[in-house]
């Protein structure tokens, strides 16, 4: 049995805030690679990568398409 192999690539994109005297927004996005072929849906338009704004994410979507429940406990602080 082979095993699968994941890289999640971190990038940025900016949004433009409507105005010329100020910077755009900057933030981050996810995308997944499997097996060196990045995930994601074509359609009449193109293809369009799946994109994620956090880790979490990308693995919460890594693991579900390899059938993995994971759940997280967390200590109460005292």
């Amino acid at each position: 049995m082979t095993k699968s192999k994941y890289k999640i690539i971190q990038d940025w994109y900016y949004t433009d805030n409507g105005c010329d005297c100020c910077d755009p927004d900057k933030f981050e996005i996810y995308y997944i690679e499997k097996d060196s072929v990045l995930l994601g849906d074509k359609d009449c338009y193109g293809f369009h990568p799946y994109s994620f704004s956090s880790v979490e994410q990308t693995y919460e979507f890594i693991f579900h398409q390899e059938n993995i429940e994971v759940g997280v406990e967390y200590k109460e602080e005292d």
